[in-house]
């Protein structure tokens, strides 16, 4: 398999992949967004505990939809930076903060659980 082929393919699998994970977090953003309207006088965040099936859907939902990103926005740089040296440097930067950002997340969602 070439490696645009390849490409492509992990851009579909990762956004297939992320379709019941975007749902399962737009689900647990709404319950959060209606008991901190119901209760916000006294804001009890013990709901926001995050079981073990929360906590690896949500390290997994990061990490699919991160690398998502990473896809997409190495397509963009190939196709619209002409410059090598600078198309490469921009890829190791992303991927970098990527990688950064994902460990913050990671520690974020194991220090609420």
């Amino acid at each position: 398999m070439s490696s645009s082929v390849y490409h492509w393919l992990s851009q579909r699998i990762t956004a297939f992949v992320m379709l019941p994970f975007s749902v399962w977090f737009f689900y647990k953003f709404l319950r959060f967004i209606s008991v901190v309207c119901k209760s916000v006088s006294e804001l009890d965040l013990t709901f926001l505990k995050l079981t073990t099936v929360d906590l690896i859907a949500s390290i997994c939902f990061f990490v699919v939809a991160f690398y998502h990103a990473i896809l997409g926005l190495q397509v963009i740089l190939e196709d619209y930076v002409q410059s090598s040296v600078l198309r490469i440097s921009a890829l190791v930067f992303i991927n970098v903060v990527v990688i950064i950002t994902l460990l913050f997340l990671v520690f974020a969602v194991f220090s609420i659980s």
